[in-house]
């Protein structure tokens, strides 16, 4: 399974994560096997990581934004570009919004926006704008 980040980051939510046993016993922890902290949440993409994948996903999305920006248009086009421009909007604004979430340090805090900045993204009139003029733009 993947998740998908406003920003285009996308991560394994099973990779490095141990999920808890069924009765909610703590399980295999960041430090290993037995080492008595809880089991990460599957579900859970942590604020180190994210911070890490945003500072390499940040210049390919500027690097993408700039040669699209490049791209020729003629008038016909022009309702594609602005429902793209409307798309790029919205995504910089989840992406100001997790980094803010992150910026608490609260993992809890960070998870709940990842979780609600996916699905308003991805449920939003302008994606839905974006992919009516034949756009399904997974890079941003």
């Amino acid at each position: 399974m993947r998740r998908r980040l406003a920003s285009g980051l996308h991560r394994s939510v099973s990779r490095g994560a141990v999920a808890k046993s069924p009765a909610g016993s703590v399980a295999d922890g960041p430090g290993g096997p037995g080492d008595g902290s809880p089991a990460p949440d599957p579900g859970s993409f942590p604020i180190e990581e994210y911070l890490a994948e945003k500072g390499k996903v940040e210049p390919l999305i500027a690097a993408f934004d700039a040669t699209v920006d490049s791209i020729p248009r003629t008038e016909a086009h022009q309702p594609a570009a602005d429902a793209f421009a409307a798309f790029r909007r919205v995504s910089d604004e989840a992406d100001a919004e997790l980094a803010a979430a992150a910026a608490t340090g609260d993992q809890a805090v960070f998870d709940a926006a990842v979780d609600e900045r996916h699905k308003a993204l991805f449920d939003s009139p302008e994606r839905q704008e974006l992919e009516a003029v034949g756009i399904n733009c997974d890079a941003r």
